[in-house]
């Protein structure tokens, strides 16, 4: 009996052996698929080189009939050239479906308002059809009707505002892109922008609406929606196929016009009126609440370098984290000397403190702050500071992410994260408790060669871009030293 049992154990044994070792040599475990049934996008001339939701195409209404139509999808994606390219994959039931070019033509330009000018391929999709390809990097409007197994693929280089006042015809001007290619995040933008009582909307390569299938089935090519904010500055909601924008005599006026398209967010865009406010393109700081001097010398412009950052598409708001002494007092200047020079004038809560002719005192405690100004509400806020990661290596592109948050650590003079990150563009954003800026790249940093480096008013800065595993970031706002470095450490 002894015997028999060891003789089973043993036979136990060895099958469990074979079945790992089966398992750890041969048995492909096959592609890890999403949860959510969709339509994605996925390819290494994407950012989207795993199923990701901000891949996922959006239902489109078909713009001939202005309905809904079953099997009709769209998506606005950055798309490098090249032939790495891209596949549109079908998810269903835990199911895959991978589409690629059967056919591939370049599109003609049909009568206006039903082709655009841009660069379009179109075609017939199947299976088992290799990849999707573009000739140039940019953004790309992609849009599948399953239901006539059609494609086509849009180039957008550049944007417009299509608009008509008081009656006249309609105008155009174009938003030309600036800045570079980057997969996850392009602006376009253009200043000197007449907006007057009237209408208009933004829409790309001088059309309206194309063509998937003939014009049975077209796709719109511009934006609109509601509009929201002040008359100096405003913010669009870009819906395709929405609302005309409408113009009052109120929102009359000179503007410059930003817009962003963000990977898995798509297009935003602000108006700030530019005729009315003028305000200063600098902003110092000064003080023994601040400088490392003492006495006298800490109030010595030439002995001290704190300039504020402006805040990207805010004209009127200027940010730094810096280093607060714990005593002492603080004020700002325009052109570094005593002539541009204000203060605070009175605290109307805490860290929130009204523009005035008074030095302004920083906090007892000594550590980072984050010191913003906000010249259009007169108003200086002193915060601890919150900056966040964002996007695809943490796996998330909503603003003020608590799990990607880099924690504030004034014993060691350093911001700091050790964290898993997935592969993909880093990106780093500081943010305002109060809802000061709306877009996490308003207030966009990275690290460049040890330094930390600030977007300010510029175009898209240079991504930094790490392989999966777990990374130590440290931030020193005091020194302007950062490091983003994988270690092989627990999380």
């Amino acid at each position: 009996m002894l015997y028999r049992s060891i003789v089973n154990l043993i036979a136990v044994i060895l099958s469990a052996v074979l079945v790992c070792t089966s398992c750890l040599k041969g048995d492909d475990p096959g592609p890890l698929l999403p949860e959510k049934d969709g339509i994605y996008i996925k390819g290494k001339a994407t950012a989207f080189e795993e199923f990701s939701e901000g891949g996922m195409m959006q239902p489109a209404v078909n713009a001939a009939t202005g309905q809904a139509r079953q099997g009709l999808y769209e998506i606005y994606v950055a798309v490098s050239a090249g032939n790495d390219g891209f596949s549109i994959i079908e998810i269903a039931n835990r199911e895959q479906t991978i589409y690629g070019p059967v056919t591939r033509e370049f599109a003609a330009i049909g009568p206006s308002g039903t082709k655009t000018n841009n660069t379009t391929v179109e075609g017939i999709i199947g299976t088992d059809a290799g990849v999707f390809t573009v000739d140039k990097d940019g953004i790309y409007h992609i849009v599948l009707d399953i239901e006539t197994e059609r494609y086509l693929i849009s180039h957008v280089p550049d944007l417009e505002v299509y608009a008509r006042f008081s009656g006249d015809e309609w105008s155009t001007t174009v938003i030309p892109l600036s800045g570079g290619f980057d997969k996850t995040n392009m602006m376009f933008k253009v200043d000197e922008l007449s907006l007057y009582a009237g209408e208009f909307r933004i829409r790309y390569g001088g059309a309206d609406m194309i063509g998937i299938s003939g014009e049975d089935v077209m796709v719109y090519t511009y934006f609109g929606g509601s509009m929201t904010g002040s008359p100096e500055e405003f913010s669009l909601a870009m819906v395709p196929g929405g609302d005309t924008y409408e113009i009052s005599d109120e929102h009359s006026g000179i503007y410059t016009c930003f817009v962003n398209w963000t990977v898995g967010e798509g297009f935003s865009a602000t108006m700030h009126e530019s005729s009315t406010a003028s305000y200063p393109e600098r902003i110092f700081v000064i003080g023994d609440g601040i400088s490392s001097h003492t006495g006298e010398e800490a109030w010595v412009w030439e002995l001290n370098d704190f300039e504020m950052i402006p805040v990207h598409s805010r004209s009127h708001i200027f940010w730094k984290i810096v280093w607060l002494n714990g005593s002492g007092t603080v004020r700002f200047s325009s052109a570094k000397d005593w002539e541009e020079d204000f203060g605070y004038g009175n605290e109307i809560e805490d860290g929130l403190y009204s523009l005035g002719d008074e030095d302004m005192p920083v906090p007892e405690k000594e550590g980072f702050y984050m010191i913003t100004i906000n010249l259009r509400s007169g108003k200086v806020t002193v915060n601890r500071p919150e900056v966040y990661l964002i996007g695809e290596p943490v796996g998330d592109w909503t603003t003020r992410n608590q799990d990607a948050r880099v924690m504030v650590y004034d014993e060691f003079e350093l911001l700091r994260l050790q964290k898993f990150l997935n592969g993909g563009a880093v990106r780093m954003y500081a943010w305002h408790p109060d809802g000061w800026f709306t877009h996490w790249w308003h207030t966009e940093f990275n690290v460049y060669d040890g330094n930390i480096e600030f977007r300010g008013n510029g175009p898209n800065i240079e991504s930094v871009n790490v392989t999966a595993g777990i990374y130590i970031i440290e931030l020193n706002f005091r020194t302007g030293n950062g490091s983003v470095e994988r270690c092989d450490c627990s999380p």
